[in-house]
């Protein structure tokens, strides 16, 4: 086996590793274990995959996990706990993959192999905490299984196509390369909106907009224009900006919107359809505008969705936060 194959190899299984651990170890020894697969010379460390000791507690971790993964909200925390458990497995499995050749190689494949893990790892985990705010309770026991089939037929394929699970592997990685700056902003909006939450009525950062976000709601505005009132909020759909961008809902004379640090969207305030749905530990806000045939969509502290939602252009002028 020579070089590019072992690398093409460890950044296989690293990526599948980075959806779930415990099943891409737990499939392997028990393949090699059975003799289902024959290991060549070059990966004789893998054999001890197949250790009895090493197939129990991988077999029980697949159970926990099994479980864990179909359980809404519980899944994203499993998910940032093996945070660094999954890089450093994949990276232990790389390591292995590469210890008969040169040390220098096996640090390579190491290093790969972790970072291929944590970029399917981020990409899993954000469309998991994404998936866990959809209403239908589907999605998530749907996308867990979907993930273990990935696992178990991405290790077929590369015991009988490798060059092909390598070349799909290389694919998955770019996809979740792609998809990890959305992850990240659904991370961050989280974690934003559970310090909102935890701060309570008095959690506001500031009693002003920053200068930038004020700048592109003068824009969008057509000239300065009062702020009558302001709250944090999070964008999850409208037309130009990114979802999960961090901001302000805000009111104008006459107009409601959200303003960040890239764009600023107002809906005139007149004709507004509303609709206000409370979650775990934040309220989504959706304006829809049907003159303009547009909308926007928002998270917001919990308890403050009714209060923003229904904000009026005669609104006397208040803090940022308060109202």
């Amino acid at each position: 086996m020579n070089t590019l194959e072992l690398l093409a190899l460890a950044a296989g299984v690293s990526a599948l590793a980075g959806l779930n651990l415990y099943l891409t170890v737990f499939a392997a020894g028990l393949a090699v274990r059975l003799q289902w697969v024959e290991l060549p010379q070059a990966l004789a460390a893998l054999q001890i995959l197949g250790h009895p000791a090493v197939l129990t507690a991988a077999g029980v971790m697949v159970l926990v996990e099994f479980i864990a993964d179909k359980v809404p909200w519980f899944d994203s925390l499993w998910d940032g706990l093996h945070t660094l458990i999954r890089p450093l497995g994949a990276a232990w499995l790389s390591a292995g993959m590469a210890a008969q050749a040169d040390p220098a190689l096996a640090v390579i494949a190491a290093l790969l192999g972790g970072s291929v893990a944590l970029t399917t790892h981020t990409g899993k985990a954000g469309v998991r905490l994404a998936a866990n705010t959809s209403p239908e309770p589907v999605s998530n026991s749907l996308l867990s299984l979907i993930e273990d089939g990935i696992v178990l037929g991405g290790l077929w394929l590369i015991v009988a196509y490798p060059w092909v699970a390598a070349a799909l592997a290389a694919a998955a990685v770019l996809a979740a390369a792609w998809v990890v700056p959305w992850a990240v902003r659904c991370l961050r909006m989280h974690a934003g909106l559970l310090r909102l939450w935890f701060a309570g009525p008095h959690g506001a950062e500031s009693a002003s907009l920053p200068l930038s976000w004020r700048q592109r709601l003068d824009v969008a505005a057509g000239g300065p224009s009062p702020l009558l009132r302001a709250e944090p909020a999070y964008i999850v759909s409208a037309r130009g900006v990114p979802a999960f961008s961090s901001g302000a809902a805000v009111a104008v004379e006459g107009r409601l919107g959200w303003t960040g640090a890239r764009r600023a969207l107002l809906l005139p305030a007149g004709d507004l359809e509303i609709h206000v749905q409370q979650r775990l530990w934040f309220d989504e806000i959706s304006w829809f505008s049907p003159s303009l045939r547009q909308g926007l969509c928002l998270r917001v502290r919990r308890g403050r969705g009714e209060a923003v939602a229904r904000w009026t252009a005669t609104a006397r002028p208040v803090g940022f936060g308060a109202g």
